[in-house]
């Protein structure tokens, strides 16, 4: 069956397009002989059915009707005629193909769009086959019935098997039609057979197969792997390399989907190249974790400019690149390493943080000789003691005693690789919609996998998490839900002469709900917007994050589609600040990323500067929030291979400005005494408030080190004073003079958010959504 199945879907490069689809579904086990014949002109589709169809659409392909008769025709329970073609069946699958202009790229939205388009003349839900260039995706429209009159049915999502490649299909896609074969599926009448597509289809499921085997292979990889370890370090060796074995998946799987943007070379992951340029690939040396994964982690991801390869030291001097991160080493692994440095410098820099190598050096308590806290353990050094086994990556899947973290007995798990286990899955850099469902691992779902995989770390969760998968994240209808309703009730507060009917419409997800709004209500809205403070106070992976960013794009995209009354609100509040050098930096980012924006770009990066933040206690937790942030920035700038500086990818921003590992059940306890300070700490504040905002997007490693000094240092004249406000707060003035914003090791015992988050947060957020007890 697949070789059948990958001709079948190669077909539709050579073959008419109605011969191609009828061929695809035939190969599935499909077919009906309740049909109608038409020529397959859009005109035609157009006439037969009084719809309006774009011009894009070049071919429409009415191919059959599949209902409960002709279901056990195909069970062959009947041989009776299973009637005529009858649009307004509800219980039944309308099954069509459409060929679009090729002249262009289409997204989920638009592919959703034209499934809905094409499912409004039918009663009943619309399968479509959509072929465009070399890609062929599948639209599968649901529908519910209409709570106010259960006599009709309304639109409900539209799920995509989206951008199957003609030519060698992705493996992952494959199995998901193979899954859908009739024979494979105990359907006798058409509601078991839609039941039984939408189990095949259930992204919930996907994410569990996926959970499962990520999940063996974490607690596989912490029995295998071996960290550096600072002395300072508090935690347990079983903690240190779980942390550890979290950080290396979720720099990962950042670059598996930043690699679906062709940001990253396929060769690096694929085994054929990689054997050409490592020496030596045996399973039991960590050759590619260090060669590959760390020099394009830390050397690549992180270093802007000249990047090149570390300089043999010369015994007689010090050595100049010593724990140095923007260099790559482990030359001597190479076989040519000039072919690796092509396959670098094919990579844009990327900047955010979460790439950075957390080796840093620092001086004892009570002074001395500056050391080396490692632990990332990017270093050449004999004594290095990291340890990630090649067969981690590579190789056959193995049979793992993984008994003691599920608290099983007996059992015997299997486990594959990480790369195998990552290449049989599609993934999608778009976080799914209420409205629309790629059946592939987003973002979204990656969140669910890393909350289950931080409460198996987590003492307290330890227990259950090991023993379920993926009750530890809110579902997503739930934090639409919430995220609407808190959005709804500010602007409803803050712009009151927009009606309560149109705010309901702007915030639909449905793109069609968007009334005309007078240029007045406009700009209210946009003042709204770009005022709103918005906290989540325990914000896990970033599922609420994510929700209000999105929303509040949308809605952004709604009241000014060509993005010219958001930017001239950001240009105001860069004109009002006070620092000079903070105002022309501002204004300097803000030229480039207007210069770039392709709509959303800005709409984001100034969403997250102003308007939304978070903090999690645990600071894994937080790179991964950041991690799904990250990605929906890269998903909105376009790549331009030509253009020598950085392939026109504007730099991540630092957002651990915006997302802060603290603990926001305990404020920070003040003096009444402090506020004979008042006017000193506000200075202060204002301070960090310009200098915080500049290292939001600053990319340049050298000013950034800057900055992070700069904010010590005004944390420590803070601590100053708070020492002077009472005899009992010298422990509160060493707290404050401890917190380090951007040691992603480390979470503040305490949370203040004007200290924290800026002068703009000082009287409190507009919103804070709280994760319910899921």
């Amino acid at each position: 069956m697949p070789a059948a199945l990958t001709d079948a879907i190669r077909d539709f490069q050579s073959q008419p397009l109605k011969q191609s689809a009828l061929a695809f579904w035939n190969g599935l086990g499909y077919s009906s002989n309740r049909t109608i014949e038409l020529d397959t002109s859009p005109q035609t589709f157009a006439r037969e059915f009084g719809i309006e169809l774009p011009l894009i659409f070049c071919e429409i392909a009415l191919l059959f009707q599949l209902s409960s008769d002709s279901i056990q025709q195909l069970r062959g329970q009947n041989a009776l005629f299973a009637g005529e073609f009858e649009a307004s069946e509800e219980k039944s699958y309308i099954f069509l193909a459409l060929q679009l202009d090729d002249s262009q790229t289409y997204s989920r939205t638009q592919l959703s769009s034209f499934a809905r388009l094409l499912n409004k003349p039918f009663g009943a839900p619309v399968l479509l086959l959509i072929h465009h260039g070399d890609l062929l995706s599948l639209a599968v429209v649901d529908r519910r019935p209409n709570k106010l009159d259960q006599s009709r049915d309304v639109l409900e999502k539209v799920t995509l098997l989206k951008d199957i490649r003609l030519e060698n299909p992705h493996g992952g896609h494959l199995k998901i039609l193979r899954d859908l074969q009739f024979e494979r599926l105990d359907a006798s009448n058409w509601e078991q057979l839609h039941r039984a597509w939408k189990g095949v289809l259930d992204l919930e499921t996907l994410n569990k197969n996926f959970y499962r085997e990520l999940s063996n292979w974490y607690f596989w990889a912490c029995q295998k792997v071996e960290f550096p370890r600072p002395k300072t370090d508090a935690r347990s060796e079983a903690e240190h390399r779980a942390m550890s074995v979290i950080r290396l998946i979720t720099r990962l799987i950042f670059v598996w989907f930043i690699k679906e943007r062709d940001l990253v070379p396929d060769a690096l992951f694929q085994r054929a190249p990689v054997e050409k340029l490592l020496k030596n690939l045996a399973p039991d040396d960590s050759t590619y974790y260090k060669a590959i994964l760390q020099n394009l982690f830390f050397a690549t991801l992180n270093t802007d400019g000249n990047r090149g390869w570390r300089e043999p030291r010369d015994s007689s001097f010090p050595d100049p690149s010593y724990n140095t991160h923007t260099v790559w080493r482990y030359k001597s692994l190479f076989e040519n390493p000039g072919d690796a440095a092509n396959y670098f410098n094919q990579v844009p820099f990327l900047n955010g943080g979460l790439f950075r190598c957390l080796d840093k050096d620092v001086t004892p308590a009570g002074g001395g000789k500056r050391i080396v806290e490692r632990y990332d353990g990017f270093s050449e050094r004999d004594d290095n003691p990291l340890s990630v086994p090649n067969f981690l990556f590579w190789g056959e899947a193995q049979t793992a005693d993984l008994n003691e973290a599920y608290g099983s007995k007996g059992r015997g798990y299997s486990v594959r690789p990480l790369l195998s286990i990552l290449e049989s899955y599609v993934f999608t850099v778009s976080e799914n919609t209420p409205l629309e469902e790629e059946v592939a691992l987003d973002p979204e779902l990656l969140g669910k996998v890393f909350e289950n995989l931080l409460a198996s770390y987590n003492p307290e969760t330890s227990t259950t998490a090991r023993k379920q998968t993926g009750s530890f994240y809110t579902p997503r209808p739930i934090v639409d839900y919430l995220v609407e309703e808190s959005l709804f009730s500010h602007l409803h507060r803050a712009a009151p002469d927009v009606s309560e009917t149109a705010l309901r419409a702007l915030l639909s997800p449905l793109p069609e709900q968007n009334p005309d709004l007078p240029e007045a209500q406009r700009v209210s809205l946009i003042a709204a917007i770009h005022g709103a403070r918005i906290l989540d106070p325990a914000c896990g992976s970033g599922a609420f994050i994510m929700g209000a960013l999105e929303s509040l794009v949308r809605l952004l995209g709604k009241i000014d589609p060509k993005n010219t009354r958001w930017k001239k609100q950001e240009e105001r509040a860069i004109n009002s600040i006070g620092i000079p050098e903070a105002r022309d930096a501002a204004r300097l980012r803000f030229e480039r990323a207007f210069a770039r924006d392709n709509g959303d770009y800005a709409r984001k990066l100034y969403l997250l500067e102003r308007c939304i933040h978070g903090v999690d206690i645990q600071p894994i937790a937080v790179q991964i929030a950041k991690l799904r942030v990250f990605i929906a920035l890269a998903i909105t700038q376009d790549i331009d291979r030509a253009d020598p500086n950085n392939f026109g990818i504007e730099s991540l921003p630092n957002l651990e400005t915006k997302i802060v590992a603290a603990n926001t059940l305990r404020a920070f306890e003040k003096s009444d005494q402090l506020a004979l300070f008042d006017a000193e700490i506000k200075e202060l504040t204002e301070e960090m408030k310009a200098r915080m905002l500049e290292y939001f997007t600053c990319y340049r490693r050298t000013r950034k080190l800057e900055l992070e000094a700069q904010v010590e240092a005004r944390l420590d004249r803070l601590g100053d004073y708070i020492e002077q406000s009472g005899k009992d707060q010298k422990a509160n003035a060493q707290m404050i003079r401890n917190w380090r914003f951007y040691d992603q090791n480390a979470s503040a015992p305490f949370f203040d958010r004007e200290w924290m988050f800026g002068a703009a947060v000082r009287e409190g957020f507009d919103i804070i959504i709280g994760n319910p007890p899921y």
